[in-house]
């Protein structure tokens, strides 16, 4: 054969394309969707992730006009997405709950708890009404005119207004009573409208003419033998107590201010003695108070027996007084 063709032949086998070693194949990279300076409403968000996530996503009109904003972000792969749908449901507000044996279906429903921001702390019925049909946590504070903040709220649990999980009550009744209601705007509404119903001023024609059964009463208790005897007095709202033995003299005086009292009655009741008891209304508001006498015996152990209790729980006229006497018997 002749040398240039030999030549010829070992030069085309040394050219790549002339090569017979297949080629390398190229690498296939994962497929990725661009989330860069994303601004877009909630709905078409959550259609883009049950595409990207091969879903069915279940979601409530709490959504709409809703809006997600993704900025800066670099392009992710379909396997982040997830994360992303996760991340973005706990900004907004939402938990997300998967349903069906291979988790095919994502229910979205609102955290109840509400979402760790601070709410919007309202003070009168004008910003209240701003805010009423809002999905948000807001926080409303009632000056309360009539109605101790105490009592209010004991109200408003017993009718289970608030919400168990979210919602809370709060108040104070010194200087002036107030009560701060923590709750969904729309739920905040709702117990605002029963407060009003129940804060009003009472009707002072009825309230005049009230006569309690232990007005100018004369109480005579028999205390069995080797028995003591003690008062347990509470005065916590709107009223004072001041008790004489019958010479007049003050032996005891209590006021809203004075703390609980259990006061020992048994020299009295050694000596047969009569106690005048006095009870007058501070202000046109509620009273409360109550007295309860009770004896007291070691028989073996200690045994005690309640002989007598007045409660009083409801408005009355300013400066009314209430008297009643007791007198124990051996």
């Amino acid at each position: 054969m002749d040398t240039k063709w030999i030549i010829l032949f070992f030069i085309c086998i040394a050219i790549p394309g002339f090569s017979q070693e297949p080629s390398e194949k190229p690498q296939v990279t994962p497929e990725k969707v661009d989330v860069q300076a994303v601004e877009m409403e909630m709905e078409n968000f959550l259609d883009l992730s049950a595409q990207n996530l091969q879903k069915t996503i279940l979601h409530d009109n709490t959504v709409k006009g809703r809006k997600v904003f993704i900025h800066n972000m670099q392009s992710i792969s379909k396997q982040d997405w997830e994360i992303l749908f996760l991340a973005v449901m706990e900004h907004q507000g939402y938990i997300v709950e998967e349903i069906g044996p291979n988790k095919e279906i994502l229910k979205i429903k609102r955290n109840i708890v509400g979402p760790w921001t601070p709410t919007p702390v309202l003070t009168n019925p004008e910003e209240l009404a701003r805010y009423a049909n809002k999905d948000a946590f807001i926080t409303l504070v009632v000056h309360l005119k009539y109605v101790n903040a105490q009592e209010m709220q004991t109200v408003l649990r017993a009718l289970r207004l608030v919400n168990p999980q979210g919602g809370n009550l709060g108040g104070f009744s010194e200087g002036t009573s107030c009560l701060l209601v923590t709750d969904t705007a729309p739920n905040v509404k709702r117990i605002y409208e029963v407060i009003q119903c129940i804060d009003k001023k009472p009707d002072t024609e009825k309230v005049a003419n009230v006569v309690l059964p232990v007005e100018d009463q004369k109480l005579v208790f028999t205390i069995p033998a080797n028995s003591e005897v003690a008062a347990i007095i509470q005065i916590q709202q709107n009223i004072t107590l001041t008790l004489r033995n019958d010479k007049g003299m003050v032996i005891l005086a209590q006021d809203p201010q004075t703390p609980n009292t259990k006061f020992n009655l048994a020299p009295y009741a050694a000596n047969a003695a009569t106690l005048h008891w006095e009870l007058q209304v501070l202000d046109s508001a509620p009273c409360q108070a109550s007295i309860q006498l009770e004896t007291m015996v070691m028989e073996p152990k200690l045994v005690r027996n309640l002989i007598w209790n007045f409660a009083l729980h409801r408005a009355l006229p300013k400066g009314k007084v209430i008297r009643f006497t007791t007198t124990f018997e051996k």
